[in-house]
């Protein structure tokens, strides 16, 4: 019964969104009603830690370098990004790249905008999607004492991560803070991205994903 309705739900879901990505195909700016839906914002407020969502881009860094020099928290976690395919790598190597040692690009910025090194964490192995991070997060906020947190993320996926947090840690208090170093252009390209981001929430929702 339970199969039933995930399935009945997800081609409700599947005619929905074709119908929209018929009407966005045509019109873009219609993907702004959609893309509204997904985005999560919560008042900053005091927190025991800073959470940057993998992968580590600039603009998420930049955030939570902002929430760290506004005194909303005194650390950041980071979530390492997760290793080349070994068939790049092998590639990398033979036209000289070596792999870097020591701080990540996201530890290097925070160092560079002052942010201490004994303020900076990273976790020891990457994760696969975002339920992964919510465990390997939830480890470390049980072996911390972390009972609040400021969630980095994309805007577009600021709903849907918030959301596993919560579900997830639901000991600690989750405050959504999508980085606004990440422009939305709404073009076509948003509307693949926003119908992608639609499906995963759904997925999640239903516990398929």
């Amino acid at each position: 019964m339970r199969v039933l309705r995930v399935l009945a739900a997800i081609g409700l879901l599947a005619l929905l969104i074709g119908g929209g990505l018929v009407l966005t195909a045509l019109f873009p700016s219609i993907v702004r009603v959609p893309m509204a839906g997904l985005i999560k914002q919560d008042e900053a407020r005091a927190a025991d830690l800073i959470v940057v969502l993998s992968p580590n881009t600039p603009g998420r860094t930049f955030k939570a370098r902002d929430l760290y020099a506004g005194g909303f928290a005194r650390k950041i976690l980071l979530i390492p990004e997760p290793p080349e395919p070994a068939h790049l790598r092998q590639e990398l190597e033979r036209l000289g790249f070596e792999r870097r040692r020591g701080y990540s690009t996201a530890q290097r910025i925070l160092r560079a905008a002052g942010v201490p090194v004994s303020a900076i964490d990273e976790l020891p192995t990457h994760a696969e999607n975002t339920t992964d991070e919510t465990r390997l997060v939830a480890a470390y906020a049980a072996e911390h004492g972390v009972t609040s947190i400021l969630l980095v993320t994309s805007a577009m996926s600021s709903r849907r991560a918030c959301w596993l947090f919560k579900r997830n840690l639901p000991s600690a208090h989750i405050s959504c803070q999508p980085t606004t170093y990440e422009p939305i252009t709404y073009d076509r390209k948003t509307v693949l991205s926003v119908i992608n981001e639609s499906f995963k929430l759904a997925a999640n929702g239903v516990g398929i994903y």
